[in-house]
C-alpha cells in the first residue's frame, strides 16, 4: 500500500511549478526591487542635478537672494526630501582660476614666496575674512556683478526598497551635486581690500 502511493507521488507531476516558482520567487524579487531602488537613486540624482544648475542661472540674475534660490531648491526637491535633509551652501570667487589657489601676495618683504605675518607680507583678501588662506575657499554667499559662485547641494533621503538593507547598506542615501556660474554683470567689480600683516 505504501509503496504504491509512493509511485504515485514520485510520477505526479502536478504543483511542480508552484516549487519551482518558490525557488526563483526570492531572488526574482530581491532583484526588482533592487532595480528599483537603483531606478529611484538615478532619478533622484538627476533631479538634484537639475536643481542646482536651474538655480545657479537663477542665482546669476541681478535681483536673486540666497533665499529664494533657497525656496527654489526646497520646492523642486520636496518630493525626495524633506526641507531638513537639504543643505546648499554658496561661495564666491573673483575668477575661476581663483579657485583652490592660496590668496595672492603683493608685498613678499624677505623674498621668499610665502605670507610673513611679522614681514608684515601684504596679500589680496580675495574672501575678506582677514586672514592669509593657502586654499582659498572663497565667499560665503551667492557673491557680487561678474563673481564666479559654487552650488553645492546635498540631499539625504531614505531608500525606497527594502533589498539594499539586506545588502548592508545604509538606510538613507546622500546625493552631492556641486555646479560653477559666473553672476551677471549688472554692477561694478568691487576688487578686494589688500592686507598687510594680519
Amino acid at each position: 500500500m505504501m509503496r504504491a502511493l509512493f509511485r504515485q507521488l514520485h510520477s505526479d507531476q502536478r504543483g511542480v511549478t508552484v516549487v519551482e516558482f518558490a525557488v526563483v520567487a526570492a531572488p526574482l524579487c530581491f532583484l526588482i526591487f533592487g532595480g528599483i531602488d537603483l531606478a529611484y537613486q538615478a532619478y533622484a540624482t538627476a533631479l538634484v542635478q537639475g536643481t542646482v544648475n536651474s538655480a545657479a542661472r537663477m542665482a546669476t540674475l541681478e535681483d536673486a537672494t540666497a533665499s529664494t534660490i533657497q525656496a527654489y531648491i526646497n520646492q523642486q526637491l520636496k518630493g525626495i526630501a524633506s526641507g531638513q535633509n537639504i543643505q546648499i551652501t554658496s561661495a564666491n570667487f573673483l575668477t575661476y582660476n581663483k579657485i583652490g589657489k592660496p590668496e595672492k601676495l603683493t608685498t613678499d618683504v624677505n623674498g621668499n614666496g610665502v605670507y610673513d605675518k611679522n614681514g608684515p607680507d601684504c596679500f589680496i583678501d580675495d574672501n575678506r575674512n582677514n586672514v592669509y588662506d593657502t586654499a582659498s575657499q572663497g565667499a560665503s554667499g551667492i557673491g557680487t556683478a561678474e563673481d564666479v559662485v559654487r552650488y553645492q547641494v546635498s540631499v539625504t533621503y531614505d531608500r525606497i526598497s527594502p533589498a539594499p538593507y539586506l545588502l548592508g547598506m545604509s538606510r538613507s542615501v546622500t546625493i552631492t551635486r556641486t555646479t560653477f556660474m559666473r553672476n551677471e554683470p549688472y554692477a561694478g567689480i568691487v576688487d578686494p581690500p589688500i592686507k598687510c600683516g594680519v
